[in-house]
């Protein structure tokens, strides 16, 4: 039997009768994930894993591997599975690890409304990686699930096309602006009882999400009514929405839903008070394909609209007068299906029920078979239930001999994981969950008895309540009061925000302005980050897609492969240094072309699947990959002969991550050593595209019908990465930096540089581009290679920076636009810059954050 040793923070399996061979297939990469720890149940699942490994299931465990992968494994047994399930498989060998790994990657639907053992670590372990969700069910997650988890999955998955955040009240508006931006094919969005969203919220999906078809934000009481006109304006697709308790809701906004969504088939507005028989009438001459409305509550709604609907067969009251409004009761309705599943069969008879839990409990009680007392005897978990109902479909035995079984189970083998039928209900059901619910039902029971004896004691329980219509109508005078000084308190409330954001604009202008001689030397704050500092840059690169996006950028992979591969000769037998190495493509490169020792660091998690690259193309003979920050670490030689690093980001200097190259450089690198690449420039030029002027200045001066001009200095302070077309460019290049990297120094990136922009043509400036040029420069001048971010080159994931001008500057053939430009780290994020133009006698800042 396998014990469980517990080593700085790792969970490892120790064995003492089991195979060498076994023993190397469940160890990964000389360790094992620490994830289970994550789901809270760390000791049961141990107990349960120790089960697994028994010699006697080395066989099992093979011949479920030997199972097509994708067309059984993941398409009819891990998605019957609970994630904690699937969890505890993964840990059992190196081979499930790989299998459930490929699993999660392409998984297309994450439904954790059930699985209430989940939390913020596993969940994150269990999405990452993953850019295929097309369905993701966050319902109840509220105890974990933050803005910073969420965006991280949104940003991955840009093709969702289902969101279910039903009461997850941990969350802001950021995640629905998020979710706007990313998800623009989004069908259905559920976002019930999230009472924080607010306009600006609200807004994002409307403005970017125009094929949603579903929406419900029952109880979002701080929506307003011009809130929901806006989304149903722009999403005219809607078939269902729900506007329960929506108390701003008024007849403009129901008037504004029947005109501008025609296929609307089913809405509540349980409790919206201040929707009239105007609403309802409009609704019935326009909504067409209505069938469901739901309107309990509506005070101001009779018979005299009400009927009009009954007319064209619409039922105006789905639910039971003593339902809660729970739309998911009758939303089958839409599609006329009111049996929302087929009867399952009885595991001993040829009886049909409607669900499969009334077949466990029809098998106890006619069959004398418990499904609780064979859990308790053969310890069944997901795996054994599903193996036991499959051994009894195929073999049907009778319940006595189920019941009789002693010792191994005669269905505990592999050959049972295949269903007789794929479509099983009975194989969906969650044992564990089936015997949790039992043992609550008898703890129910016995609340129920103490309930009984309070009421014998005399206290008592109030159904109905009859009041006089005086006594109702002083109590509704109440409420009219109170939703008054709300509204009033809302209206102060947002003013107060208004000056709030106010004064952090100017702070935050305070800030980022001071001169030089008042501010702290920011040219080696990126050396003295501390741990916790970097965490968002250093996230950014754990994910996959910005690697991939690096990699197929054939301009930067093939300029660093052809020095490399063209400079064997520097490479031989030399020690290469890479910093940042991502997933160790360029130490890879260098291996290739002879370095004795290739010592790769970085600081994100893309270092652990680095280390499986090497291994698998067998370098890791020649590769040895560091985590941590250069600053921190230590490699195992005192110098190195070549340093290599794709450090460049937007507008070259962008993340401050050539200061880590120079103080590796200072710290490691042989006296005449090599750098690569070597030198570089940063250019500017000016644009004439008053298009792309239009599109990302003056569109914010008719929204929709609204103008939001009062962005337009804020949006003018960002400096955004665009393509520029080459035939925009308006004036000559003008070089304002040029990097030695072998000899500069990180006081010379923070740096002040005169501007001449000459017109090419008579032209208008709208807009200066900001590109760079690089030069990989080896002993013989035939291996020097070059690349070029230009907008006359060919593209390249860095685009080109733009600076949107406050005022376009007309200018005469051969005229030029002349100032200077500041350059510095932000004193608050040396990660970020400010970077000031002055020309015209002013003075324009703009950020890169």
């Amino acid at each position: 039997m396998a014990a469980i040793d517990v080593t700085q923070g790792q969970a490892s399996i120790v064995s003492n009768n089991i195979s060498e061979t076994e023993s190397k297939s469940k160890k990964v990469d000389g360790k094992y994930d620490d994830d289970l720890h994550g789901l809270g149940q760390y000791d049961k699942i141990c107990e349960k894993i120790s089960c697994l490994k028994s010699n006697d299931d080395q066989h099992i465990q093979s011949s479920l591997i030997d199972l097509p992968w994708e067309d059984v494994v993941f398409r009819h047994i891990l998605p019957r599975l609970r994630m904690s399930s699937i969890f505890k498989l993964r840990t059992t060998s190196r081979d499930y690890l790989e299998m459930v790994d490929g699993f999660l990657i392409n998984m297309r639907t994450l439904d954790l409304s059930k699985d209430l053992k989940f939390n913020k670590r596993a969940f994150e372990l269990v999405t990452k990686g993953n850019s295929s969700l097309r369905k993701l069910i966050l319902k109840n997650t509220k105890d974990w699930l933050t803005d910073s988890v969420l965006v991280a999955v949104i940003m991955n998955n840009s093709r969702l096309l289902t969101i279910d955040l039903t009461s997850c009240t941990c969350i802001t508006n950021a995640s629905l602006i998020r979710i706007g931006n990313s998800c623009r094919n989004l069908e259905q969005l559920y976002l019930r009882d999230c009472c924080w969203i607010t306009t600006s919220g609200l807004n994002a999906i409307a403005m970017n999400c125009p094929n949603l078809t579903k929406l419900d934000i029952k109880g979002c009481w701080n929506l307003s009514d011009e809130d929901v006109q806006m989304i149903v304006m722009m999403c005219g697709k809607l078939t269902f929405i729900s506007l329960a308790r929506i108390y701003g809701l008024t007849d403009n906004a129901v008037k504004k839903m029947a005109h501008m969504c025609p296929g609307l088939s089913i809405v509540n507005m349980q409790g919206c008070w201040r929707v009239s028989n105007d609403g309802i009438m409009e609704l019935a001459e326009y909504s067409k394909k209505l069938k469901y409305v739901m309107v309990k509550e509506c005070r101001d709604i009779t018979e005299s609209s009400l009927g009009k609907l009954r007319s064209r067969g619409v039922v105006d009251d789905p639910m039971s007068s003593d339902s809660d409004g729970n739309e998911e009761e009758w939303e089958p309705c839409e599609e006329e299906q009111p049996d929302s599943q087929p009867p399952t069969r009885c595991l001993f008879c040829s009886q049909m029920l409607d669900t499969p839990e009334n077949v466990l409990s029809h098998c106890k009680k006619d069959h004398k078979f418990d499904i609780a007392h064979i859990q308790r005897i053969h310890g069944l978990d997901c795996f054994g239930y599903i193996k036991m109902v499959n051994y009894i479909r195929k073999m049907h035995p009778s319940p006595e001999e189920v019941a009789s079984v002693s010792g191994k189970a005669c269905w505990d083998s592999d050959e049972y994981m295949s269903p007789t039928d794929p479509e099983d209900l009975m194989l969906q059901l969650d044992i564990e969950d089936e015997i949790d619910l039992e043992a609550m039902t008898i703890d129910s029971g016995n609340m129920a008895m103490s309930s009984d004896i309070k009421t014998a004691n005399g206290h008592c329980d109030y159904d109905d309540i009859t009041l006089s219509r005086s006594e109702y109508n002083a109590l509704i005078g109440r409420l009219r009061e109170a939703d008054s000084k709300a509204k009033l308190a809302q209206d102060q409330l947002e003013s107060t925000m208004k000056d709030l954001s106010t004064i952090k604009s100017v702070a935050n202008g305070f800030l980022t302005s001071k001169s030089s001689n008042e501010s702290p030397a920011t040219h080696d704050a990126v050396r003295h980050l501390k741990d916790g500092d970097d965490g968002s840059y250093v996230d950014g690169y754990s994910h996959f897609g910005i690697h991939q996006e690096m990699l197929q950028d054939r301009i930067r992979t093939e300029s660093y492969r052809d020095f490399i591969y063209a400079n064997k000769e520097l490479f031989k037998g030399k020690v290469v240094l890479d910093i940042g190495c991502g997933t160790g493509i360029l130490s890879m490169f260098a291996a290739k072309a002879g370095a004795s020792k290739v010592i790769g660091i970085d600081m994100s998690d893309i270092i652990y699947p680095a280390m499986d690259i090497v291994r698998e193309n067998k370098l890791d003979d020649i590769i040895t990959l560091v985590k941590g920050r250069v600053e921190d670490v230590t490699i195992p030689v005192d110098k190195v002969d070549i340093i290599i690093s794709e450090w460049m980001g937007y507008f070259l200097l962008f993340e401050s991550m050539l200061d880590t190259v120079l103080y590796a450089r200072d710290r490691w690198l042989h006296p005449g050593g090599i750098i690569c690449p070597s030198h570089c420039s940063l250019n500017l030029l000016g644009v004439s595209d008053p298009d792309l002027y239009q599109r990302n200045i003056g569109y914010w001066s008719d929204v929709y019908g609204f103008k939001m001009s009062c962005l337009r200095g804020d949006i003018l302070q960002e400096a955004v990465e665009i393509i520029v077309r080459s035939d925009k460019i308006a004036t000559q290049p003008c070089t304002i930096k040029e990097i030695d990297i072998h000899t500069c120094s990180t006081k010379e990136l923070d740096f002040v540089s005169p501007i001449k922009l000459t017109a090419l043509t008579d032209t208008t400036i709208y807009s200066i581009a900001g590109y760079f040029d690089i030069t990989f420069a080896a002993q013989q001048p035939h291996s020097k290679v070059e690349f070029s971010t230009s907008p006359k080159s060919t593209p390249t994931h860095w685009k080109q920076t733009v600076f949107h001008l406050h005022t376009p500057v007309t200018l005469a053939k051969g005229e030029s636009l002349e100032g200077k430009i500041v350059c510095k780290k932000n004193p608050k994020d040396p990660r970020s810059l400010v970077i000031k133009l002055t020309y015209g006698g002013s003075t324009y800042t703009y950020h890169m954050r």
